[in-house]
């Protein structure tokens, strides 16, 4: 009989990796935007009605970074949550 072979343990490690990383990345995306407001702001770097465009372009990026890093980490959370269950059920499964 075929059967398919499911390491849980090692999507449960990813899984937690991957939430560790998208925690990161969201430090990297607020430094980043952080910056750029800063540069346009504060410092008067960059000054005008492109770098208000810029500066307002990039608030509507950070949303789409947002949105991206949360699935990421949803999608990790999911299978980190879920990876015990997938093992409990697989191993049910051989016992019948």
């Amino acid at each position: 009989m075929d059967y398919i072979e499911i390491d849980t343990e090692a999507i449960k490690v990813a899984s937690d990796d991957i939430i560790i990383l998208t925690n990161e990345l969201n430090e990297l995306f607020e430094d980043t935007f952080q910056t750029i407001d800063s540069m346009v702001k504060k410092e008067d770097i960059w000054l005008g009605n492109t770098a208000e465009q810029f500066a307002l372009d990039t608030l509507y990026d950070k949303v789409n970074y947002a949105a991206f890093k949360n699935s990421l980490n949803e999608y990790a959370r999911y299978l980190s949550d879920y990876s015990a269950e997938f093992n409990t059920k697989i191993a049910g499964l051989k016992r019948n």
